[in-house]
């Protein structure tokens, strides 16, 4: 096997090893820096916001707080299913007036607020047994007995999803 001669360049950059390291000198470390200054400020108007956004969103939904609350003091026991769905009728109306305006919703009644109340949310599933919220005022005492108390409660947890998600299509 046969050698080849090395160009001098080369020779010359193998220095021999002498065994010491030499070490850069240390980074100066300090939260004074602008940057730590500009990466605090963007944290910070984040958090502001974000807790302004929230506050907002609070205010904004007050009004579903305190339908929900109404729709909790709606007396379950000792008063007919009939008086429980009006009730429950009247505080959707409430809601929906003050989400939608009185102009659009104080007219509507029997179909129509039923027709009105599928479609301001999808969320929610429809049942026939729903039509009851129209009816419930105007029929005689003798039809209301048709009413169960399941199907009060089933009107009841609708009118709760649908004063959580009307107006979100």
């Amino acid at each position: 096997m046969m050698v080849m001669p090395q160009p001098d360049s080369l020779q010359a950059s193998k220095v021999p090893f002498s065994g010491e390291l030499i070490e850069p000198e240390a980074v100066a470390f300090s939260f004074h820096e602008p940057g730590w200054f500009f990466l605090a400020g963007c944290i910070l108007a984040g958090i502001f916001v974000l807790i302004t956004h929230r506050i907002k969103r609070r205010k904004r939904w007050a009004y579903r707080r305190q339908a929900l609350a109404l729709l909790k003091k709606v007396p379950r026991r000792f008063s007919a299913p009939a008086t429980q769905i009006i009730a429950i009728n009247q505080i959707l109306k409430r809601v929906a007036m003050t989400t939608y305006g009185r102009e659009q919703v104080a007219g509507l009644y029997g179909g129509d607020w039923l027709e009105f109340l599928r479609r301001e949310t999808p969320k929610a599933q429809w049942d026939d047994s729903f039509e009851w919220l129209t009816k419930a005022a105007y029929l005689p005492s003798q039809k209301l007995t048709e009413l169960s108390e399941s199907m009060a409660e089933s009107i009841r947890s609708w009118a709760s999803e649908w004063i959580r998600h009307h107006g979100n299509v």
